[in-house]
């Protein structure tokens, strides 16, 4: 028996029970988003990511500081300027004020506690070495000047040693936390995808057109979030016509590109200079390496170019830090746009360069170095708003094979002949020779210069 009209669902209710129906699942996922895969998921990974990189960040600055503090010692052993104690003292406060800020970080494990605690102790013990140093007179310094000072480098160099550790645990904990996202990253999309089979069953039974819609619109979806689930961060997300889908695409989107931001932001700073962009001499180390063996490999030449501005500190005294950062950077420039392509450039430390120049012999390392040390006294050196002023350089060149060549010889020699340069009157290039020959070989300016 049939109902009457009047009682049946007129088609405008069917219509609207058909909404409800397939809107339902659909504010289910909506809520999910917002009030758990949101707090879940994209708010913990934020604040983890802040977290971290910024105590990696951190412990890379007083690493950074812990380093620049043996250059004054050396200067003041070799030196014997008093001015050298006085940056020393600012260089100890910098110090102990990154000790302060790192030491109140809440560190995750009780590992990274103790590596910066050890790393503190042994700044302590290199300041009392610093304090052993200083109270002999410099004149003296023959009694154990040296020997202090070298004690003091080795507590520095020990405490960083502790800091690279504590830096290299917070960067596993960061890998750790990228793999729980995306172990997460995988829930929400069973889940979002579980939300929207609902609506697919239920409209099923209403009208196929819908059901090709949102087929269409979850397929797209699952097929670029399946690609971000296996690591292709730079994959963007996008669906069509759908609000509550095209919210959560957005939110997959913001978190790969801070993801891929972090990334290249970490990467940048264990490579790089901040202040010259050069790379710095912990890849320079790597590429050194490289380079011997490619040389052994191929039985070529390699050689080594380092290079200090003479009296860099009266710049500093003078003008101002800014202004010496300002000279460092614009003379970065300047040897890069000289060297070649095939060579490397480095910010080595403080006010000193290097330049791997790989298939070059003695007499081509002679020639890059003396352009470089030319173009430097013929250029004008902004210090500020209306001065302009020149400096030079001291170049120090050496040449070795890989089948014969060792990095730390290799270095050595190098340095010997940049202070060789120094000794012997600045602005000049000295290529390192073997002592049964001659110590240091002077190029043609440099003679020139000496008689």
């Amino acid at each position: 028996m049939s109902q009457p009209h009047s009682t049946r669902l007129t088609l405008r209710a069917h219509l609207l029970l058909w909404q409800l129906a397939v809107l339902a699942p659909l504010l289910l996922a909506a809520l999910l988003h917002h009030l758990y895969l949101m707090p879940r998921f994209i708010h913990p990974l934020q604040k983890i990511a802040d977290e971290f990189t910024g105590q990696i960040i951190q412990v890379k600055s007083l690493q950074s500081a812990l380093n620049l503090s043996i250059a004054p010692i050396d200067d003041y052993v070799i030196n014997g300027d008093q001015r050298e104690l006085e940056i020393f003292s600012l260089q100890r406060q910098h110090v102990e004020q990154e000790f302060a800020v790192t030491r109140a970080i809440p560190f995750a494990t009780t590992e990274e506690r103790e590596l910066a605690e050890a790393a503190w102790n042994e700044w302590i013990q290199a300041q009392k070495s610093a304090d052993d140093l200083l109270r002999i007179a410099h004149p003296v310094r023959k009694t154990g000047l040296d020997e202090k000072a070298k004690r003091f480098e080795h507590r520095v160099d020990t405490a960083s040693v502790r800091l690279q550790e504590l830096y290299n645990s917070l960067y596993q904990q960061v890998e750790t936390a990228r793999v729980v996202a995306h172990s997460t990253h995988a829930e929400m999309h069973l889940l979002t995808v579980a939300a929207f089979i609902i609506a697919i069953v239920l409209s099923v039974l209403i009208g196929s057109s819908l059901i090709r819609s949102i087929l269409a619109n979850l397929e797209s979806m699952r097929a670029r979030v399946g690609r971000i689930a296996a690591g292709e961060r730079e994959q963007v997300v996008d669906a069509a016509g759908i609000h509550e889908l095209d919210q959560l695409v957005d939110t997959f989107n913001v978190m790969t590109r801070k993801l891929q931001a972090h990334d290249a932001m970490l990467q940048e700073l264990a490579s790089h200079d901040p202040l010259t962009c050069l790379e710095n001499r912990r890849v320079f180390d790597l590429r050194l390496a490289e380079e011997l063996q490619r040389a052994a490999r191929y039985h070529h030449p390699l050689s080594l170019l380092m290079l200090d501005i003479d009296h860099f500190k009266v710049i500093n005294d003078s003008y101002g830090h800014l202004a010496g950062d300002a000279v460092l950077r614009k003379l970065a420039t300047i040897i890069t746009h000289i060297v070649r392509p095939v060579d490397h450039v480095f910010r080595y430390g403080g006010e000193e360069f290097t330049v791997l120049a790989p298939e070059t012999d003695a007499e081509g390392a002679l020639s890059l170095a003396e352009r470089i040390r030319e173009t430097v006294a013929a250029t004008a050196f902004p210090v500020s708003a209306s001065t302009e002023i020149n400096l030079t350089v001291s170049i120090g060149v050496t040449t070795g094979f890989g089948e014969t060549a060792v990095m730390e010889e290799l270095l050595a020699q190098a340095d010997k002949a940049m202070y060789r340069a120094k000794a012997t009157g600045r602005n000049r290039t000295c290529r390192y020779l073997p002592a049964t020959t001659s110590d240091l070989s002077e190029s043609a300016s440099a003679r020139k210069s000496i008689s």
